[in-house]
């Protein structure tokens, strides 16, 4: 592989921005260091030779959507991009070893764009492009012998290619994600979930289910789902299963999502996402189509959860709707109503449950509805000390007077103070999580900010 940069030293591609030496290169690619070493320059030569026959496409692609720009040297002309240190282009095997191990953002980033370079063509994924900032992934060579799920398990794992791993032995080497993070990343990217057998013989009681900072919603699904999946054969002698549908409802930000991803990780069961952007479609009945073939591959894989985010989007009122949607109201009520039976459990989610149409609402179909609302001090520390314990921390943290200044806030918002103090951390090189990089994140929130300014 040459190893000599494509620009020669001392080029400037911008102003006060001089390339230097190479950081990593494959072919048709090049990533350079720049001068004052606060940034990085990606490169893609159009015509380099020992690359696929699509090669060229690709670049093309890759320049609509990171927004490169041309430069040249002598007679050769390549497409630029400059980008922040911390926002360096990897390849997939290079990022499986980078320190710190990848987050449940950039995670998130990478399987968006995978998915995206899984629609335009078939590929090895080994050696891929991916451009954090950009949320791209540029495709560098055929798919040959490799296998995907090793490739994307090393990612996550911080290096282990075993394509058995489960997510839980993941979590222990990479305890920057959660298991619900990881099942849903391979699911997005249709690389399964450990076998469905080893998720049906998971029956924990229901006492051990905790969800931090919302007790009356933690009581409600321990007695009225975990109970019944850890002792069917004592409620079904009762004439007494499990229920069709869960509502959570509550203002944006109260914690819908996080409860129903914990109930679905204590359960693991397999979980499938239903919304508008999923299966919206501007044909003719081809959006209830897509509503009932979600249900139908839950089915398939039962017991499993299907998981509808802003339900209103898809469930509302007939009356206030074109008759389109009166049809995808339709097929939803009646997917819903036959769950339990197939083994399904609908959890949906609004911000919205007046706009939802009335039959939703009737016995046999979400069964179980809750409201949800912005904690107290206590339950803002519960959310805080359940949301640490899933990341490396320094012992001892203070975070009764943290949970204090976010009290009345919205669960995202606490979710997000643990988000940024774990960037926080990273980015100043520590191994785990402090007071001064949760006070820092604390403050960012509060006013509004995501920057750790």
């Amino acid at each position: 592989m040459v190893d000599f940069p494509w620009l020669p030293i001392g080029t400037a591609v911008s102003a006060g921005i001089t390339t230097g030496r190479v950081l990593r290169c494959g072919s048709g690619w090049q990533v350079l260091c720049t001068i004052n070493a606060e940034g990085v320059v990606l490169l893609l030569d159009p015509t380099a030779g020992a690359v696929p026959p699509w090669w060229a496409d690709e670049v093309a692609t890759a320049k609509e959507a990171l927004g490169s720009f041309a430069v040249s040297t002598g007679d050769k002309s390549f497409l630029a991009r400059i980008d922040d240190t911390h926002d360096a282009p990897f390849t997939l095997s290079e990022l499986a070893l980078r320190n710190p191990s990848i987050s449940a953002g950039e995670l998130d980033g990478l399987v968006e764009a995978l998915e995206a370079a899984s629609l335009r063509r078939s590929a090895g994924w080994a050696s891929a492009v991916f451009v954090p900032s950009a949320r791209f992934v540029i495709l560098t060579a055929e798919l040959g012998g490799e296998n995907r799920r090793a490739t994307i398990m090393g990612v996550i794992s911080g290096g282990a290619t075993d394509p058995g791993l489960a997510p839980a032995r993941i979590r222990a080497l990479n305890p920057w994600l959660t298991a619900a993070e990881i099942i849903n990343a391979l699911r997005r990217l249709n690389l399964g979930t450990p076998a469905a057998s080893g998720r049906r013989a998971r029956t924990r009681p229901a006492e051990a289910f905790s969800l931090p900072g919302q007790p009356q919603l933690e009581r409600i699904l321990r007695e009225r789902i975990l109970d019944v999946a850890h002792r069917p054969d004592t409620y079904s002698a009762l004439g007494v299963g499990m229920p069709n549908g869960v509502l959570l409802s509550g203002p944006p930000g109260a914690g819908k999502s996080f409860a129903a991803r914990q109930l679905a990780d204590f359960l693991g069961w397999p979980l499938y996402e239903l919304n508008v952007g999923s299966v919206g479609s501007s044909l003719l009945h081809e959006t209830p189509r897509r509503i009932a073939q979600v249900f139908e591959d839950a089915a398939s894989h039962a017991p499993a959860i299907v998981l509808l985010e802003e339900i209103d989007a898809i469930g509302g009122s007939r009356d206030q709707t074109h008759s389109a949607g009166v049809e995808e109201v339709n097929t939803l009520l009646r997917e819903i109503e036959s769950a339990a039976s197939r083994g399904v459990l609908a959890i949906a989610m609004t911000n919205r449950k007046a706009a939802l149409d009335p039959a939703l609402m009737r016995r046999g179909r979400f069964d179980v509805v809750c409201e949800l609302g912005y904690g107290d001090g206590a339950q803002i520390q519960a959310m805080l000390d359940s949301l640490l314990a899933e990341r490396p921390c320094v012992p001892g943290l203070n975070t009764a007077s943290f949970a204090g200044r976010l009290s009345g806030r919205p669960a995202s918002d606490v979710a997000g103070v643990v988000d940024e103090a774990a960037r926080q951390a990273a980015r100043a090189g520590k191994r785990a999580i402090d007071d001064v990089a949760l006070g820092n994140a604390a403050r960012s929130i509060l006013a509004g900010r995501a920057d750790g300014a």
